[in-house]
């Protein structure tokens, strides 16, 4: 938090600093981003005349926070509405970042899909109006409105990032008894095409982590998988029930998550003893256990599901939640190795499970992009 500073402090902070010179001060500035910044800009006169105000919107900002935070892995990404802030923690130090966001950037409703450092949010309006937001350089792409008559969005996904020209948008929805897939091409007309489904008008199940390979999408349904391929266009096709997952030994809850790496499906499930990870045989139409990840590691939240190469030895073969350890505030993950959760304790791992602070704000895994 940024409090305001008394007059004595001023006082005492500018005695201080009255031998430095001006530009020594400026120096000293390119070393601040974000919520540093301005903690330094309040400290005295001195350091306000220093540091201008729009200097942590600016290009170069973005480009110090790339070179003093420069991470390797998957960022947890926190919305802070009441001070307009972004908050990035780092899985293995577990140190905070801080960046303020644009003011029409506030994530009134939720976000639907973080990919390639993009966020996939609904802004809120009455016309449903879906934007892609870059973090790390401010880019905003709005898409077209959505028919406001569809109650009950289920979820979103996107093939590339919206920069590029093969970007396409899927979205599953639901009007009454009727559900639809809506496409959308970025590099196209400024519409939607709107593919009906027939599930019936009782299913209340929901499609979760739309997942691409190329212009087929795999999508969960409850512990099912469904693909749907040649998306956008007529003769598009529809397979259910392609593969369901493994029954689970938990006695108490379990939850599926859809990922891919490479040109493998991985199918991850949680539960409260353990996590384990599934891989697709496509000709037998099945899921077979991994007995680890290697090299992989894989990140999973309530929207996104997240699967990348690990930088350092120590972050691999493992998947990390979006949870945070009460008592000393670390990311906690499940080894694959070890069979247990547990937190960094820098690069040491420490066992754990209990004292867990589940996030009550908006939050997602997004991978840091600067372009």
């Amino acid at each position: 938090m940024i409090r305001s500073v008394t007059e004595d402090e001023v006082e005492s902070n500018e005695s201080h600093l009255l031998n430095i010179p001006f530009d020594l001060l400026g120096m000293l500035m390119k070393h601040c981003v974000g919520v540093e910044y301005l903690r330094f800009r309040a400290t005295c006169k001195l350091c306000h005349s220093a540091a201008p105000l729009t200097r942590g919107r600016k290009k170069s900002g973005l480009t110090r926070l790339q070179n003093n935070y420069s991470l390797v892995s998957p960022w947890l990404m926190e919305v802070d509405e009441e001070e307009a802030l972004f908050i990035f923690t780092d899985p293995l130090l577990g140190d905070k970042y801080f960046m303020y966001c644009l003011p029409e950037v506030i994530f009134q409703r939720r976000i639907y899909c973080s990919r390639f450092g993009w966020l996939l949010f609904e802004y809120y309006s009455d016309d449903n109006t879906l934007v892609f937001y870059n973090p790390f350089t401010n880019d905003i792409h709005e898409l077209p409105p959505i028919r406001p008559d569809f109650w009950l969005v289920d979820s979103f996904s996107f093939s590339a990032p919206p920069t590029s020209p093969d970007c396409m948008v899927v979205g599953f929805l639901r009007n009454h008894h009727d559900w639809c897939v809506h496409v959308h091409f970025v590099s196209g007309e400024f519409l939607w095409h709107r593919l009906n489904l027939s599930l019936g008008g009782d299913d209340i199940h929901c499609y979760r982590f739309p997942t691409f390979f190329g212009r087929d999408l795999y999508a969960l349904l409850e512990d099912k998988l469904h693909v749907f391929k040649d998306l956008g266009v007529d003769n598009y096709s529809w397979e259910q029930d392609v593969a369901k997952a493994p029954t689970s030994c938990s006695t108490s809850w379990t939850k599926h998550f859809l990922t891919r790496h490479d040109q493998h499906l991985l199918l991850v499930m949680v539960s409260e003893e353990s996590a384990k990870v599934f891989k697709l045989d496509v000709s037998t139409k099945t899921w077979g256990e991994m007995d680890g990840l290697g090299r992989l590691m894989i990140y999973i939240c309530d929207d996104t599901c997240l699967c990348t190469e690990a930088e350092t030895p120590e972050m691999g073969n493992k998947i990390y939640f979006p949870e945070l350890h009460s008592k000393n505030g670390r990311i906690v993950f499940y080894s694959l190795e070890t069979c247990t959760y547990g937190t960094f304790n820098r690069k040491t791992v420490e066992e754990t499970r209990t004292m867990v602070r589940y996030l009550d704000r908006a939050h997602t895994w997004i991978e840091p992009s600067w372009s």
